[in-house]
């Protein structure tokens, strides 16, 4: 008889647990999930206001942008004030903040910005990586609220005035949300300010009376020659490792860029132990390089920038090479010129010394265009 019992109360827990199984089943999930081979959104999401749809639209059309349009940036901004906070949960908003940086982080920008602030170190939130040291530039826009921190080498941004225009290019490394406010982190980014802005810094300016036809004291923007040191502190620097160490997808690509180059320089260029090197015509000193940077291989020297995996194009900041290609505006014509910062460098063992700007090969990039910009370096 007791046994019967044990039997009864078992056969009693099964269907009660298969009950509440099947009851949980029927709950509907408020979570947000990615689908990663369209790159669509499927959650409540789809189920609530007018904004927060057309949000989730607009974060979807990100999705394929290699290089998303600050308006595009913007428009996100608009979309967030107005969604927030009435046509918005807070589970919602959870689920924006988690889908937000998968639709721009990794993203390369090239943007036109104002100033609003230039410090040595970033913004409170962005204030965990003031490790990357440099300097700050924070653009501040209202109406929507989009705010992107600008971490740079070039330590000519601290005559930057407020209200300024600058371009800064790079990739975006951080996106978050303080609703309904953007922000945004672009490191390490290549920051330019425009020629003939008249709001540089005095330092940048003259006056002009003689000018034909100009008001007498008209400003007339003035960019000085660069200057270069050639002290082995002035960056980090790199200890490469043999080049058949890396990546053998890298290494056929590193190759085929310094064969074109080769062959429209008059066949200046050397392979070595772990790079490849470009020579200058005129007095025989280094010019550029090709090189691969993997995690792992090789040493880094000195505070290292946080650099991706893939190969990098250097060219020549210092020495009479250095100023033979700059000075004389050698890259001008070359479409990779606004990716090259002489005062962010890189130096290679064994001569620490001797820096180059640099910039990280991109899959899109075409081997025959960067080849023609290395040809240029040697012929300073």
């Amino acid at each position: 008889m007791e046994l019967v019992w044990i039997l009864v109360v078992i056969v009693g827990l099964v269907a009660l647990i298969r009950k509440l199984t099947l009851n949980a089943r029927k709950i509907p999930q408020a979570t947000a999930r990615w689908n990663e081979p369209t790159g669509s959104l499927q959650s409540s999401l789809d189920q609530g206001s007018s904004e927060l749809r057309a949000l989730v639209t607009s974060l979807t059309s990100l999705i394929p942008l290699t290089s998303p349009s600050l308006e595009r940036i913007k428009h996100v901004g608009r979309l967030l004030e107005a969604a927030y906070p009435q046509a918005i949960t807070t589970l919602q908003q959870k689920q924006i903040d988690s889908i937000l940086p998968k639709a721009l982080e990794g993203k390369r920008a090239s943007w036109e910005l104002q100033v609003r602030d230039v410090s040595e170190s970033p913004s409170v939130f962005f204030f965990d990586h003031r490790r990357l040291g440099g300097y700050w530039v924070e653009h501040r826009g209202h109406s929507p609220s989009v705010r992107i921190a600008c971490q740079t080498f070039n330590a000519g941004v601290n005559g930057l005035k407020p209200e300024q225009s600058f371009t800064a290019s790079g990739r975006i490394a951080k996106v978050g949300i303080q609703w309904p406010s953007l922000f945004m982190m672009i490191p390490d980014a290549v920051v330019s300010f425009a020629r003939n802005d008249v709001t540089r810094p005095d330092a940048l300016a003259r006056t002009e009376p003689e000018e034909p036809g100009a008001p007498s004291g008209r400003r007339i923007p003035e960019v000085p020659a660069i200057e270069f040191s050639t002290r082995a502190t002035d960056g980090p620097s790199y200890q490469t490792a043999p080049l058949s160490d890396y990546s053998r997808a890298l290494y056929n690509r590193a190759l085929e860029v310094f064969r074109l180059a080769r062959e429209q320089g008059g066949r200046r260029g050397k392979q070595y132990k772990g790079s490849f090197t470009i020579s200058v015509r005129s007095c025989n000193e280094t010019a550029a390089k090709i090189v691969i940077y993997e995690r792992g291989l090789g040493r880094e020297n000195g505070y290292w920038p946080d650099l991706q995996d893939g190969i990098y194009v250097l060219v020549r900041s210092n020495g009479n090479a250095g100023h033979a290609i700059w000075n004389a505006e050698l890259l001008a014509s070359s479409p990779y010129s606004g990716r090259l910062d002489p005062r962010r460098t890189l130096g290679i063992a064994p001569k620490h010394s001797e820096r180059f700007a640099y910039f990280r090969l991109e899959p899109e990039d075409d081997p025959r265009s960067v080849a023609e910009l290395l040809a240029i370096c040697g012929t300073a």
